[in-house]
């Protein structure tokens, strides 16, 4: 009977060290987070799992893929298998023993980073950011942002619409996305070539959602304010500046104030001109009338006397 072989005697022991992270440790459903009090929101670490959500089934799946090959190879040895296919399960076993290292190491260096930059945010923006993705965790999606994306709601120092906008745009993404692993699914499934195309629909919808919705963080910024200079050569100079505005400002007010009589009086002027000639017309038209009529009664009085 063959020795057993112990090669992952050291992985094991890095699993577990590991595996025994807070934000390895829970499952990817959706967290509960308290709506009362808006101070539940300042929770750094909540943030930090909920941005770490997206890694975690990679870890996963170079755990489980470990795991097999371990076990192919302990069955390989129980039934005392050839040498030739021991080693091919070593082998296989070393690679997945890699495999799961740096997806390990990538995980470890992502929270890193993610946890660094939670620290930095104001406490502001770490409460938009969870009440922003307190609807997507509830809905069971794990949004895609990264590091990266992070960075630059401290490099543009969001508030809270342009966290608001820029956590919706990863939510659609993320739902797209489940829609179009759901008829990927349904194609294996059934092989229908139209659950494939359905799955291609939703994976572009997916990109042109959160570009939509990327597309509006910048609408909503907060105006840059220029502080005045604080050198005293430049202050009277921009005292008087700000005086001058003030005084054209108020000649403009005063002569569109003129301009605004001036139109009004002419409208008046051109209003009652149009009164007086209605009534002159009508008095003409009463005058010409009654002539007309008078002259008519005098004709009919002739003909009675002839």
């Amino acid at each position: 009977m063959l020795a057993p072989v112990i090669r992952v005697a050291s992985i094991s022991v890095f699993a577990v060290a590991l595996w025994s992270a807070p934000a390895l440790a829970q499952d990817v459903e959706p967290l509960p987070v308290p709506e009362e009090d808006i101070s539940e929101f300042l929770d750094r670490d909540l943030l930090v799992d909920t941005l770490m959500r997206d890694d975690v089934p990679a870890v996963e799946a170079a755990l489980e893929a470990r795991d097999a090959a371990q076990d192919a190879l302990d069955e390989a040895i129980a039934d005392e298998a050839p040498q030739m296919v021991i080693d091919e399960l070593e082998e296989q076993l070393a690679d997945a023993e890699g495999a799961l290292i740096a997806q390990a190491e990538g995980f470890a260096e992502e929270q890193q980073a993610i946890q660094e930059q939670v620290e930095a945010m104001s406490d502001d923006q770490v409460i938009a950011m969870n009440r922003s993705l307190n609807n997507t965790l509830h809905n069971g999606l794990v949004p895609l942002i990264g590091s990266e994306d992070v960075m630059r709601i401290l490099d543009e120092d969001f508030n809270a619409r342009q966290i608001n906008a820029f956590t919706k745009a990863y939510e659609a993404e993320a739902m797209f996305l489940r829609q179009s692993d759901k008829f990927e699914d349904k194609y294996d499934a059934t092989g229908k070539a139209q659950f494939l195309t359905n799955a291609d629909r939703a994976t572009t919808k997916a990109a042109t959602e959160k570009a939509k919705f990327l597309g509006k963080v910048d609408r909503f910024a907060d105006p840059v304010v220029e502080p005045l200079p604080d050198d005293p050569m430049i202050q009277p100079l921009v005292e008087e500046a700000v005086v001058a505005a003030a005084r054209d400002a108020e000649k403009e007010a005063r002569r569109m104030a003129r301009e605004m009589s001036r139109a009004a009086a002419k409208e008046s002027a051109k209003v009652l001109s149009k009164g007086a000639a209605k009534a002159q017309a009508r008095e003409e038209a009463k005058a010409q009338a009654k002539e007309e009529r008078g002259n008519s009664g005098r004709g009919l009085a002739k003909g009675k006397v002839k």
